[in-house]
């Protein structure tokens, strides 16, 4: 019976208890009916005189009814017993399922909230992405016009330069011819 476990001791119990109360009922019901035929006179089945036979019958039954009640209020005890364990295990596991419940449903609630500031702060970065992005946008027309309008400016001033540069060479190239005239 040790490697059974409590509800299975439990149902044995019950069992046990049943086919004994069915035992005690057949027993008071014999021994209901040995008393009327002792007191109407009537000799028991078996032989002999009714009375000793009657006596003896009735001890043991007396016996085995006393026995049998015992037995039952062990047994009665017993099952209090194990009602009583099973009650005490069934309330420490009903509160720490609520326990545990709890503790999942405020683990839900703090995860959710991490997950709301983090869609929150993802918002927030896409939106700074986008202003940066039409910075960055500005940024690189500004940097093209003004290489643009550098090169203008400097193929100008290259121009100018050279013919700047033209002239003089002109100018040095007439002079040097007139001085090789001369």
């Amino acid at each position: 019976m040790g490697d059974l476990d409590t509800a299975d001791k439990l149902s044995l119990l019950s069992t046990r208890l049943e086919s004994n109360r069915d035992l005690i009922q057949s027993l008071q019901a014999q021994a209901s009916a040995l008393r009327e035929q002792l007191l109407d006179g009537q000799p028991s089945s078996g032989g002999g005189s009714g009375r000793d036979r009657g006596s003896v019958d009735f001890a043991d039954y007396d016996t085995r009814f006393a026995e049998l009640q015992k037995e039952n209020q062990l047994l009665n005890q017993t099952i209090k017993q194990y009602e009583s364990t099973l009650e005490i295990v069934m309330s420490k596991f009903r509160a720490q399922t609520q326990t545990i419940q709890r503790e999942r449903h405020e683990v839900q609630r703090q995860l959710e909230r991490v997950l709301e500031d983090e869609r929150q702060t993802n918002r927030a970065l896409r939106e700074e992405n986008l202003v940066l992005q039409e910075r960055l946008d500005t940024s690189l027309r500004v940097m093209r016009e003004a290489v643009r309008v550098d090169e203008e400016t400097d193929v100008n001033s290259l121009i100018t330069s050279l013919a700047s540069e033209n002239e003089n060479l002109r100018q040095l190239l007439t002079l040097s011819a007139e001085t090789a005239v001369m």
